[in-house]
């Protein structure tokens, strides 16, 4: 049996956090790139998580599927299921596993760019064929820049 981890996805899963002090850039800590507004990726992308993967043959590496192609997997899982949403969302495959506990908000990158983050997954865990399922980032980009410039003077 195959389970949505969010059973009723919202359009807007996504969230800022201030930092208490400001972090002090170095070679391993960068900050992230931002997509722009609207600005659609393909081809392959890393994904973070921060769960469950000491079990699973787990590749950071995942390609980057079709809103279609990613229902159509899920409904293959779960009939009756196609709750992605091309507008805000994004989708990958990745052929030995999928997301897991705990890896929810973790980022999906292209080249140094954030464009998504873990919104749901299929449960259970490492499920072969299973999608995971990404917040468009590139869909918030004008609303985390408007809400940076307009919190940055708040510490």
């Amino acid at each position: 049996m195959f389970i949505l981890t969010t059973p009723i996805l919202g359009p807007n899963d996504i969230a800022l956090l201030q930092l208490a002090e400001a972090l002090t850039f170095n070679d391993k800590v960068q900050p992230a790139k931002l997509p722009t507004k609207g600005q659609e990726f393909d081809g392959t992308a890393v994904v973070v998580g921060y769960g469950s993967s000491e079990k699973l043959n787990v590749s950071p590496n995942v390609t980057l599927v079709s809103t279609d192609e990613c229902n159509t997997a899920i409904e293959k899982l779960i009939p009756g299921n196609r709750p992605v949403d091309n507008d805000s969302n994004v989708c990958t495959l990745n052929e030995q596993s999928n997301n897991c506990d705990g890896d929810v908000g973790g980022p999906l990158s292209q080249d140094g760019t954030v464009i998504g983050t873990i919104t749901y997954y299929i449960n259970p865990c490492g499920s072969i064929g299973a999608p995971n399922i990404f917040t468009k980032v590139s869909n918030f980009a004008n609303w985390i820049n408007q809400t940076i410039t307009e919190n940055s003077q708040i510490l």
